[in-house]
């Protein structure tokens, strides 16, 4: 049957550019490719401390994906071995067909040195040239079919603003409780600037960062939303993001600090952050249920390490290990255990070294300026603070930066 068919025109008229109004709008019916989607490989990112919830992670991302073929999944664990046999024999994934598919870095877990320092080991010894790479916690909880979804954002936001391979997804996820309870409903969120905090370290130093926060939003999104902040606890992004923006191992015992200090160098590197218009994983957000690697600058134990791990293979001697999960020996150097004094000195160095860049306080010392992972966090700030709506130097946050540039009217308050 043949129907009357009828054209119809419209004309719009603007001061702006009708194409960038538009064009975000209908993204949504962008087609996406479809063979990178189903044989793109993606490895995932994850440094444990001593955290039971790790391996029911991994089982629940493997369950959870449309393709789990295509997943590598890259762990270091960091545990002690008198108290922590009960983690290793909790992970039932080591008896799955998908084991083979999971590579781990084992350290003893006073030799953690906080989160930077273990997702560079990841970077550098676990990480091997997929295509995608996701960074997450190890207490989290997924959405069916998260895989697709993603790479198809990912597509989608790389569409829209014209940066293939200079994307990221990221944001706070909404919670759940143990053992597995995810919300019936749950709003998405969008990282802010929420407030400056401050942190006695030592008798004659006080460190302040940044904090932020997720707030949930209430619009029906069929797009990502333009980010200025960017959450360490997930990211999604393309595998060149390795190479581009690779974590910093000498930026030891930094934990607050650390998702500024890559949405600065991400900005740097013209790389651009959306959060997820759909929920795609969920997070613990309690931590009363484990330990974390501050336990370590309590201990009154000096060390001298490289005497008890001079070769890496005995650091799992009560550990089961599991021919058909690849352990990864790292140098014996980055299993070193730093005595209290040591921790303190590298951690004042570190956080010292980062309100300098930041302008929060002077600088002292040229041990400070020279260190190299400060350079691209000097070098843009100054653009950076003007593109978030936050003066770091006079502690101040616009509502910019509070509203993470969008209306206050458009959250869930």
């Amino acid at each position: 049957a043949h129907f009357k068919r009828k054209a119809l025109t419209l004309w719009c008229y603007s001061k702006k550019d009708l194409h960038a109004v538009l064009r975000p709008r209908f993204s949504h019916l962008i087609p996406t490719t479809e063979t990178e989607i189903k044989s793109a490989r993606i490895f995932v990112s994850i440094c444990s401390y001593r955290d039971p919830e790790c391996g029911p992670t991994v089982e629940d991302l493997f369950y959870k994906a449309t393709f789990p073929d295509r997943l590598r999944v890259g762990i270091n664990w960091q545990y002690s071995e008198q108290e922590d046999v009960k983690l290793f024999n909790a992970c039932s994934y080591y008896g799955k067909k998908y084991a083979k598919q999971i590579r781990e870095i084992r350290m003893p877990h006073d030799a953690a040195k906080g989160p930077v320092f273990a997702r560079a080991l990841i970077q550098q010894y676990l990480y091997d040239g997929e295509d995608f790479y996701l960074q997450i916690d190890s207490h989290m909880r997924f959405e069916k079919g998260w895989d697709v979804r993603l790479v198809q954002m990912l597509q989608q936001v790389e569409h829209t603003c014209g940066k293939k391979g200079k994307c990221v997804l990221s944001t706070y996820p909404p919670g759940y409780e143990l053992p597995n309870e995810i919300p019936d409903s749950s709003q998405i969120t969008l990282l802010t600037a929420s407030r400056f905090t401050s942190e006695k370290v030592s008798v004659d130093f006080s460190y302040e960062m940044l904090r932020l926060a997720g707030k949930s939003v209430m619009l029906e999104c069929n797009h990502p939303l333009p980010s200025y902040f960017w959450a360490a606890g997930f990211s999604f992004s393309r595998g060149s993001f390795v190479t581009d923006v690779p974590y910093d191992q000498s930026l030891e015992y930094v934990f607050f600090g650390e998702e500024l200090i890559m949405a600065i160098r991400m900005f740097a590197k013209g790389y651009q952050i959306f959060a997820p218009n759909e929920i795609i994983v969920h997070h613990l957000w309690r931590r009363d249920y484990r330990k974390n690697f501050r336990e370590n600058e309590l201990t009154n134990q000096t060390v001298d390490a490289l005497d008890s791990v001079d070769q890496p293979e005995n650091i799992v001697s009560v550990m089961p290990l599991v021919s058909s999960v690849e352990h990864v020996s790292v140098d014996p150097e980055n299993l070193r255990v730093d005595s209290p004094e040591e921790i303190l000195k590298k951690k004042v160095r570190n956080l010292r070294g980062l309100m300098v860049c930041f302008g929060m306080c002077s600088e002292e010392g040229q041990e400070i300026s020279g260190n190299s992972a400060f350079h691209p966090i000097k070098q843009s700030l100054a653009d950076f603070e003007k593109c978030c709506g936050v003066n770091f130097s006079d502690r101040l946050i616009s509502d910019t930066g509070q509203n993470g540039g969008f209306e206050l009217f458009q959250y869930l308050l």
